[in-house]
């Protein structure tokens, strides 16, 4: 990743986090068998919303970096990205400058 951030301990705790994010939603989604439906949905909005928030971790210690960089330290910690969102973020990334290298 070229474009970390000059501070190699955020990038290094960044990644910390990413993995104990991971598994904080892989527990979530655990506990989507084991409860009754209506709490499905709320499990379900969590593990997104934390989906979302190591985007933003993986943005931050990439140093605003394109999304294959993003995408690598997200897998690297563990994450499964769909194709759908690949694509999303792909696109939304296209126009930044760090992605014209």
């Amino acid at each position: 990743m070229t474009n970390t951030v000059k501070d190699c301990r955020v990038l290094t705790k960044g990644q910390q986090i990413l993995v104990e994010l991971n598994q904080a939603i892989s527990e979530i989604k655990n506990l989507e068998t084991h409860c009754c439906a209506e709490h499905l949905e709320p499990l379900r909005h969590c593990a997104e919303t934390l989906e979302l928030v190591a985007i933003d971790i993986a943005s931050v210690c990439t140093n605003g970096a394109c999304w294959q960089q993003i995408r690598q330290m997200l897998t690297d910690a563990g994450f499964e990205i769909s194709e759908e969102l690949d694509d999303d973020l792909s696109q939304i990334y296209s126009g930044s400058d760090s992605c014209l290298d």
